[in-house]
Parts: C-alpha cells; sequence; structure tokens
C-alpha cells in the first residue's frame, strides 16, 4: 500500500510540470494592439494627468515619424504643436486651429502606426501526457537547431525616399530651406512639377548638405525668376527612387534697379541697366517708359537679342527704339522693368531722357536758288514728327531767318523746302549757308552747315 501511494505521487509529479508547460506562452487577451491609438481629441496645451496619457502617445509617434526631435514629456507646447503641423501638412489634414489633433489626425496616426491590425501571439503546442506509470519516465527535450537567415545588406541608394514636411512652404528666391524626411542620399537632386511635369530642377551648387533625414538646399534666385508664381509639387529624387511630393509656393519676385549706364540717349544708343530679378526665360523683361505714372512705351530688350538679359538676372540692355522716338518720344521718362507678364511684378523706377538725335546734311540738289524755287536736303535724322523741322539760312555764320520743311521723308533722309517770292523779299543778300534745326530753343538741335545762296 505504501508503495502505491509514494508511486502515485511520483507519477504525479510529471504530470504536473506537463500541464504547466501547456499553459507557459503570456498572452494579452486586454485587446492592445502595442502602436498609437489616440481617442480624444487633443490641443495646444493639453497634458496626459487631463488626457489619460494621450499627449505621451502622440509624442512618441511624432518623434519615431521624424517631426518631433524631443522625447514624449506629457505636455503638449509650441513644439509639439508645429510637429503636428507639419504631419498634417504632408497628409493633406486640415485642421482649425492648426495643430488641433481631431479625429481625422488621430485616425491618420492609427493608419501609420498601426497598419490596420495588431500583432498576434499563438499558443505553443505541447505532446499530452500519454499514461501514468509506477515508474517515472524522463523523456529528454528535443534538440532545436536555429535557422540562421543571411542579412542581404541594403543600400541606401535602393532604399525608398520620402518627405516628412519642409522647413518652409513657400519662397521667392534666395531662401535656405531644409527637408526632413528618411533615405536621402548624396546623389538626391529637389525637382518642382506643375501637372506631373517637371519645371525646375536644383542640384550641385544649390545643395548645401544631406543626411539620411535632411537635405538642405538654397532656392536659386534664378530658378525663381524665370518661373510663374503658383504652387509647385516638390519631390525629392536620386538614381533609384523619387519620393512623395508636397506643396511648394513660388511668391512674388519683384525686379530692381540698381543703377543704370547713361541716364539720357538718342534713337538707337544702347543702355544697360544694374539690378536683380530680371527675366531671360519664360516670358523676358520689358522696359516701361511712364510719364505722369502713365506707360508711353514699351520696349522687348530680346526681341532683337535673346541674350539682352544676362542668365543669372542682374544685367539688362535694351536700344532706344528709333520708332518710339521718330513717334514724339522725344522727352523726359521714368523707367523701369516690369515681370508683369508673369506676375512677378515692376521694379523701382529712374529718370531717363530720350533726346532728339542731332539732324546731319550729306548733300544739296543746288547750291543756289530764287523765288520759286524747290530744294531738297539728303541726309540722317532729319525727320521730326514733332513738326518742328526749320531752315536756317545763315550770314557768315549768323543766323539770318527760316523757313519750315515742306516735305519730310518718313525715314528722315530727305526734306525739301520752297523759297517763295515773300521769303526771298525778307532775305538780304550775302547769305552763303543752310543748316537743318529741330526742337525748340534753347533746347534745339542742330544739323552741319551747307554752302547755300539765295538768288534775288
Amino acid at each position: 500500500m505504501n508503495k502505491y501511494i509514494i508511486s502515485s505521487i511520483i507519477a504525479l509529479s510529471f504530470i504536473i510540470p506537463a500541464v504547466s508547460l501547456a499553459q507557459s506562452a503570456d498572452v494579452d487577451t486586454s485587446g492592445d494592439t502595442t502602436c498609437a491609438i489616440i481617442s480624444i481629441n487633443l490641443r495646444y496645451s493639453s497634458r496626459d494627468a487631463s488626457t489619460g496619457g494621450a499627449v505621451s502617445v502622440l509624442q512618441d509617434f511624432l518623434n519615431s515619424h521624424g517631426y518631433l526631435s524631443i522625447q514624449p514629456t506629457g505636455f503638449f507646447g509650441s513644439m509639439t504643436r508645429s510637429a503636428v503641423i507639419a504631419f498634417q501638412n504632408a497628409n493633406g489634414i486640415s485642421a482649425t486651429p492648426p495643430g488641433f489633433v481631431g479625429s481625422l489626425t488621430r485616425a491618420k496616426i492609427q493608419a501609420i502606426d498601426c497598419n490596420g491590425s495588431a500583432t498576434s501571439v499563438t499558443n505553443p503546442v505541447t505532446n499530452p501526457v500519454q499514461s501514468v506509470n509506477t515508474t517515472p519516465i524522463i523523456t529528454p527535450a528535443p534538440t532545436i537547431t536555429p535557422t540562421v537567415v543571411p542579412t542581404v545588406p541594403t543600400s541606401p541608394q535602393n532604399l525608398p525616399l520620402s518627405i516628412n514636411y519642409l522647413s518652409q512652404s513657400s519662397a521667392s528666391g534666395g531662401e535656405t530651406i531644409t527637408v526632413y524626411g528618411q533615405n536621402f542620399t548624396a546623389d538626391s537632386v529637389v525637382n518642382f512639377r506643375q501637372n506631373g511635369n517637371v519645371t525646375g530642377t536644383l542640384n550641385g551648387k544649390n545643395i548645401q548638405s544631406v543626411s539620411s533625414k535632411q537635405l538642405i538646399f538654397t532656392f536659386d534666385k534664378i530658378l525663381a525668376s524665370n518661373s510663374t508664381l503658383g504652387t509647385y509639387q516638390l519631390t525629392v529624387s536620386n538614381s533609384n527612387s523619387r519620393s512623395n511630393a508636397v506643396n511648394f509656393t513660388i511668391t512674388n519676385t519683384p525686379p530692381t534697379i540698381t543703377s543704370i549706364s547713361a541716364n539720357s540717349g538718342q534713337a538707337n544708343d544702347i543702355i544697360t541697366i544694374y539690378g536683380t530679378g530680371f527675366m531671360n526665360k519664360v516670358v523676358p523683361s520689358v522696359v516701361e517708359f511712364l510719364q505722369n505714372g502713365q506707360i508711353m512705351g514699351t520696349t522687348n530688350p530680346t526681341a532683337k537679342n535673346p541674350n539682352a538679359i544676362s542668365s543669372d538676372g542682374t544685367q539688362l540692355q535694351f536700344v532706344v527704339d528709333p520708332i518710339f522716338v521718330a513717334n514724339g518720344g522725344v522727352g523726359t521718362y521714368q523707367i523701369r522693368v516690369s515681370n508683369n507678364s508673369t506676375g512677378n511684378g515692376v521694379s523701382n523706377t529712374v529718370p531717363f531722357t530720350i533726346n532728339v538725335p542731332a539732324p546731319h546734311i550729306s548733300s544739296i540738289s543746288q547750291s543756289s536758288g530764287g523765288a520759286g524755287s524747290t530744294i531738297t536736303i539728303y541726309g540722317t535724322n532729319l525727320a521730326n514728327k514733332n513738326g518742328d523741322t526749320q531752315i536756317d539760312f545763315l550770314q557768315d555764320g549768323r543766323d539770318a531767318g527760316g523757313t519750315l520743311a515742306s516735305y519730310i521723308q518718313s525715314d528722315g533722309t530727305q526734306l525739301q523746302f520752297r523759297l517763295d517770292t515773300i521769303l526771298v523779299g525778307m532775305l538780304s543778300g550775302g547769305i552763303n549757308q543752310i543748316r537743318v534745326s529741330m526742337g525748340i530753343l534753347p533746347t534745339s538741335v542742330k544739323s552741319n552747315a551747307v554752302s547755300f545762296s539765295v538768288n534775288h
């Protein structure tokens, strides 16, 4: 009897560990998915104490995804709000006020962090105990040889690029901008797209530094001045991947005039304007001539010279238009550079005077004439649309009288005047030269004098 009791006790001592082995895995049945689930709305100045720890959950998510550089503090401060705004911008979520964590933001956080399902834990399967013997049976545990999976190194270039947010989402040219994200490489470039097409690319000297999580670039002034205003899709690309797109707005970059090569000129003179923001692509800059705030004339510098505007937008050359001058363009103006065709504004103004080009006589149809004679003068710049072109009669270099031209050829190479009886009677003897004068004294301009005598 005693032997039976002892044998039974020994057998039970082996049964109990077998039963315990069947229940050795811990299974969490609480439903916790071990990912970021925020069940209440959060806002600036929220705290863990009043939200059941939700602020720390939010901060941990933002930190692990690169939006927040600090560890969870349990207080929803300005750094947390900035990180939330960056997350909302990157995911197309609008919030009022910005940084408010409502149902849309909470759902997006859960979708990203939880991936839609929790990780399950499976109980291990054990062999059931077959029988109880009076003699203990010791079954050695099977030897398990672990399977070694070789690790394949992943090249950074093969990892997908992603953008979380930008240090600023708009610029006008010259600003330094940081792109925050994942897996940036040394060969990364920044592209600007509209309607799916690349309209501009920054690389080389414009990329200041690159790390895996940050890319810093300078928004090039030339690219800015040659782009139309508006919103673009900014992406980062390398030889194997292209990131998601985030919105980037190019804002107004009006041109500026710092100096001008001359403050006056005549028809066909070449004038250089120095400054910034002059556009030489898309729709080039134009020069506008203003009087009393009204545009009196416009010159397109690149119409005849495609290289009239420098590639860096700091120099612009224009030709004083002879047609504008011939049609009454003589006078003083305020000139400016305009990029208004692309919405990029106008520059400051500087004074500029268009002078009457001096006429020149090259020959005359006859060297003398009497009453009734019509004389033709040949030369250049003989036309004046203001209607005040006059022929002066000189006696030993002194002005002895004059008459208006009766005919002027439009290109300024010919004019005619008539010697009528009254004019001849008014002129004294001794006239020995004539010349052409334009404008009103004392600012009128005069040609050279040629020999001519009046017959009485």
